[in-house]
């Protein structure tokens, strides 16, 4: 057996994980998401986009966007968008509660504004090693004519 195996359990018993994390351990691994409280009143489910489908959908369209949350010149924030454009974003929290999700890839969901920025409802980060170009081409092919039907949510 090896040192990492759990013993077999006993006639009656539930088998057991090798290792189980202390409690916390994984949602104390990374940044957390900011504003996830928020999600339940947004008005429908938010479709992915990037930069390009963001100028194309209407003021209104609620959308997820991917990309690296950065400063502007005069402040405000903005999202470098996985097809390498950036994107201002109006927060509904102060921007010192971003804290470490400026140094990860994060997906933003909000509002289409009529002045061309996203009203920012939540703030998640993606997990890992994110591939933004890779994420990028998984947008691009979710807004496929063709392939729409496979990523567009069901009605509920």
């Amino acid at each position: 057996m090896s040192a990492f195996a759990a013993p077999p359990p006993q006639y009656g018993q539930q088998p057991r994980l090798p290792f189980v994390p202390p409690n916390g351990a994984i949602a104390s691994a990374g940044p957390q998401g900011v504003g996830v409280e928020h999600l339940g009143s947004m008005p429908q489910v938010a479709e992915r986009a990037n930069f390009a489908s963001f100028q194309q959908s209407p003021v209104g369209s609620v959308l997820r966007i991917a990309g690296q949350l950065g400063q502007t010149e005069g402040q405000g924030v903005c999202l470098r968008t996985s097809d390498g454009q950036m994107l201002p974003v109006t927060l509904m929290v102060p921007p010192d509660r971003l804290g470490a999700l400026t140094s990860v890839t994060v997906e933003v969901l909000g509002t289409k504004q009529s002045e061309g920025s996203l009203q920012a409802v939540c703030i998640l980060p993606l997990p890992g090693d994110c591939d933004i170009g890779l994420w990028d081409e998984f947008v691009k092919m979710g807004r496929n004519p063709q392939m729409r039907h496979l990523f567009t949510p069901l009605e509920a």
